[in-house]
């Protein structure tokens, strides 16, 4: 998640189209890394008992995000143009690394 902050940071500078073509071929690598990072944290870190619920909250959150995503993202082009798209982004996915972080110390700490 890390690696996708970065590049969408980075990705709200370009100037050339090849930036951003190569930029985006990284940020597919990133997305495609982190669904499975994703169900492998689910499968060590979720009791058995709760995965059904879990792993259908997962789907349910990545199909929300397919829905409204695009939707923010013309909101954000309209009002400030199309380079804080980008921002925006690296921002909601820096608020849930945030989260994630938290959840998982308490965790441990319980």
């Amino acid at each position: 998640m890390t690696l996708a902050i970065v590049d969408l940071l980075l990705t709200s500078m370009v100037h050339q189209v090849a930036q951003l073509v190569g930029l985006r071929l990284l940020l597919g690598i990133a997305d495609a890394a982190l669904l499975p990072a994703l169900q492998v944290m689910t499968v060590e870190h979720v009791p058995h008992a709760a995965f059904g619920r879990v792993f259908s909250l997962n789907q349910s959150a990545q199909a929300c995000g397919n829905v409204v995503g695009p939707g923010l993202a013309v909101l954000v082009a309209n009002w400030w143009g199309y380079q804080p798209i980008f921002l925006v982004t690296a921002g909601l996915q820096l608020l849930a690394l945030g989260l994630w972080l938290i959840y998982f110390r308490h965790q441990r700490a319980h």
